[in-house]
Order: structure tokens, then sequence, then C-alpha cells
């Protein structure tokens, strides 16, 4: 049982990797074409930085206090609303930038908040012998799509045609 949950959770991890990657290179794209301003496409992309600074203490704080399964999920589903979101501002035919910057703070934000959860759950959903094998897939997984990632991410906005539907 545990093992089928170890193969769902890096599973989930590297499909939420090529969406994160598809989103740190889209993102500033997107608002590149709707803008026509460098300056605001490279602001964005910082904005989703900061977060990391902020919160990354509070994350280790998060995964040592609460049920890591649950900061998980529950990260997961506001990380999807936000998205959610944050298209919602990038639809508008007028872009407020307070509140694009916004969206992209608080989106960015629920990562460094479950990061923590996420590599400490490993020994809860392995055996100790198998964590050595667990952790190596996960570390694979994070160092490949780190690479794959944004060639992926790349090819598809250029098959797209970056911002065309709006």
């Amino acid at each position: 049982m545990a093992q089928s949950v170890f193969r769902f959770l890096w599973l989930s991890f590297l499909i939420s990797s090529i969406g994160d990657w598809l989103y740190k290179l889209a993102l500033p794209v997107v608002i590149l074409q709707k803008t026509g301003s460098a300056y605001h496409a490279a602001t964005a992309f910082g904005v989703s930085f900061v977060p990391w600074i902020v919160f990354s203490l509070l994350g280790g704080v998060i995964a040592d206090d609460y049920v890591k399964k649950y900061v998980l999920i529950v990260g997961h589903f506001l990380a999807s609303g936000l998205a959610l979101l944050l298209l919602g501002v990038l639809w508008q035919r007028q872009l407020s930038y307070p509140l694009l910057y916004g969206a992209i703070f608080l989106l960015s934000s629920v990562d460094p908040l479950t990061h923590p959860s996420f590599q400490s759950v490993s020994p809860e959903l392995v055996t100790a012998n198998q964590l050595v094998a667990a952790n190596a897939t996960i570390q694979t997984i994070e160092n490949c799509i780190s690479v794959v990632g944004p060639l992926l991410g790349g090819a598809i906005i250029t098959l797209i045609g970056g911002y065309t539907w709006m």
C-alpha cells in the first residue's frame, strides 16, 4: 500500500513540476505580449521568487507542526484556485499591475509553504530500507525536470504561439 502511495506522490510531483515550468515560462511571455513591456515581464518573473525568501522558514514550521498529507492537499487545492485567479487577472483587457503582481505573489507563496512537507513525507510512506531509493527517485525527477522543463515548456509555448487566446 505504501509503495503505491509513494508512486502516486512521485507521479503527482512529476506532473506538478512540468506545470510549474510551463507557468514560469509562459507567464513572462504572456505579459510581454499583452503589455509590450519587458519591464513588467521581468518584474512578474522576479516577484515569483520573493515568497521563497519570505516563507521558506514558515514552511518548515508547518511541515513540523501539521500532518504533511493535509498540508500538501490543501496547498495544491489553494494553488489551483490561485492559478485560476491569476488567469482571471490576465484575462482582463486592461491589466491591473498591483492585482497581477499580487496574484503572482500569492500563487508563488504556496510552494515554499508546502515544499518542506513534500521533502519530509517520504519516511512516512516507505520503509527504512526503501528510503534511499525513494529519495533518489524524487531527486532524479527534480534534476531531470530542471533540465527538460524549460525545453518542454519553451516547445509548448512555441507550438501554441504564446499569447493567442485573449
